[in-house]
């Protein structure tokens, strides 16, 4: 009798570690899997082809592991198996904090799409493969115990999903933004790799604990271990969450300081005035605003993209009354921190642009949609609902301003004719500005400029504007009717096609990506130690 108890308490500690190891499963492939998507995005973006790369790779490599666990099951199913590949996996994921970026950086020479499918092939095939293995395993030997498989296998997948749900809502809503990637990502291997020491110890096979410890013990020293500072570009903050990496850079030979998002450039400032903009369009798109003041003191404008502020330093300065609307709650404070934005002058909304947009009902005298996040641009802002429904929140005379990156000739301009082809169709007067000479050679800024009725740019008072403005080469010559565009390979955007414009917009987005990746190969030549994250 004693020894059928000891027999069945053994089980049970059994059956509640492989429970636990399920739970522990899915966590991890969860949570590494957005931990390499973070990885990979500040060299080659997150746009729709990375994140396709990264599920595309997950999905591959755990189908192999599934299909390879249940081989190794009907021989060697078990908890001896289960902890070498336990092991296995947390020794693959502690050198990964490491190894990573410079496996990244090394396929910079392939295409953008190419290179994401290469850095997520390489970073999550091993792992993500063992991983996969495992659930046949557990299953293997839990039906060995219990002899019921098909509550077994729906227990183990039902624990092992609750885990990813688990490390899915932790991982993007609070560790990514406190602690980053290679913090996480080695504690993740410490908590597996404590896990399969606890059972070796415990199965008298010191050997393997001992590696262990002593591998991680030179990951923690190598993670805390400060690199050498940098002379010519100094990263003085570096931030991770679910909305893309941010960084604050300043560049010690040119005097200036940027804040990029997955290493696209979205406010640029010199030393000598951190709340002046060197980037011209925020000029342009300045003066193109003062149509709306209109000699109206109390104009209301309304700017979906706050970024670093400066657009919104010179609405308030022209004497705008002014709205902002910012999916990252982290931007007013880098703005006000960094770049001298005064987040008093106006009032502040952290809220999805077009959710705040649906839900409010301010009347505005000009909206100002600028919401590129790294080189993606939000393709559910440019429908033809939401341009309608902007229609209810502009005052008679008011004025919507759009900027948009890419180009608006030939296909790779058919993202930004059939914005245009959209704003026609919902009754917009438009006309468009963007500079013809770099528009087809470079990815470029492209003001779509609407209103209910026909604006006159000659009423632009440049006399009036503040000196932030008159910093702008503004050239009206560069405007252009609507009409001057075939619009006849263009589409109509809507609610449920609108994805397509990140089809139609890929020249532009992949071109404008190289750029920087091109960028960061000649300061790993040049070995200035600028790190990916």
């Amino acid at each position: 009798m004693a020894q059928v108890a000891v027999h069945k308490q053994n089980s049970s500690n059994l059956h509640s570690i492989l429970l636990l190891l399920a739970f522990l499963e899915g966590a991890t492939v969860m949570a590494v899997e957005m931990l390499v998507a973070k990885m990979i995005a500040p060299l080659y973006g997150a746009s729709l082809y990375v994140w396709s790369s990264i599920i595309g790779v997950t999905l591959i490599a755990l189908a192999a592991g599934y299909f390879l666990g249940g081989k190794v099951s009907e021989k060697y199913a078990g908890l001896n198996t289960l902890l070498k590949l336990i092991f296995t996996v947390s020794m693959i994921l502690g050198l990964l904090t490491v190894t990573a970026s410079g496996i990244i950086s090394s396929v910079s020479g392939y295409s953008i799409r190419t290179a994401s499918f290469f850095s997520a092939f390489i970073l999550l095939g091993a792992p993500m493969t063992l991983l996969g293995m495992v659930p046949p395993l557990i299953i293997g030997t839990l039906t060995s115990l219990v002899k019921d498989s098909g509550r077994v296998s729906g227990m183990v997948y039902a624990i092992s999903t609750a885990g990813g749900i688990f490390a899915t809502l932790t991982i993007g809503f609070y560790v990514l933004p406190a602690y980053g990637i290679k913090g996480p990502l080695l504690m993740i291997a410490a908590i597996l790799m404590a896990f399969t020491i606890a059972g070796f110890i415990k199965g008298k096979k010191p050997l393997f604990p001992v590696v262990g410890i002593l591998v991680m013990l030179a990951l923690v020293k190598v993670h805390y271990t400060k690199p050498p500072r940098m002379k010519a570009i100094k990263i003085i903050k570096q931030l991770e969450s679910v909305y893309g990496q941010i960084n604050i850079i300043d560049n010690m030979y040119k005097q200036e300081r940027i804040l990029v998002i997955n290493n696209i450039t979205q406010t640029l400032v010199n030393f000598d005035a951190l709340n002046v903009s060197q980037m011209g369009y925020v000029h342009n798109l300045s003066i193109f605003s003062s149509l709306a003041l209109n000699d109206n003191p109390d104009a209301k404008a309304l700017l979906c993209g706050l970024g670093g502020g400066s657009i919104m330093t010179e609405l308030t300065t022209m004497g705008f009354e002014a709205d902002a609307v910012e999916i990252d709650p982290r931007m007013p404070e880098l703005g006000t921190k960094y770049f001298e934005f005064d987040k008093k002058s106006c009032e502040i909304y952290i809220d999805d642009a077009r959710h705040f947009l649906r839900n409010s009902s301010k009347e505005y005298d000009l909206i100002v949609l600028d919401l590129l996040t790294s080189e993606v641009q939000p393709s559910h802002i440019f429908t033809i609902e939401n341009f309608k429904h902007l229609h209810s929140l502009l005052s008679d005379e008011g004025i919507l301003i759009i900027n948009f990156q890419g180009y608006i000739y030939g296909e790779e301009g058919r993202a930004s004719r059939s914005i245009l082809k959209t704003l026609l169709a919902a009754e917009y007067k438009v006309n468009v500005f963007f500079n013809p000479e770099e528009i087809r050679k470079i990815v470029t800024d492209i003001f779509f400029i609407a209103s209910a009725n026909e604006l006159n740019f000659e009423e632009l008072d440049y006399a009036k504007r503040n000196s932030c403005c008159r910093r702008a080469l503004l050239d009206l010559t560069h405007l252009h009717a609507p009409t001057v565009f075939d619009l006849e390979d263009a589409i109509l955007l809507t609610d449920d096609n609108g994805p397509i414009l990140d089809l139609y917009a890929r020249k532009g987005n992949d071109d404008w990506r190289s750029d920087f990746v091109n960028e960061y190969r000649i300061w790993t030549e040049q070995k200035l130690n600028v790190p990916l994250f």
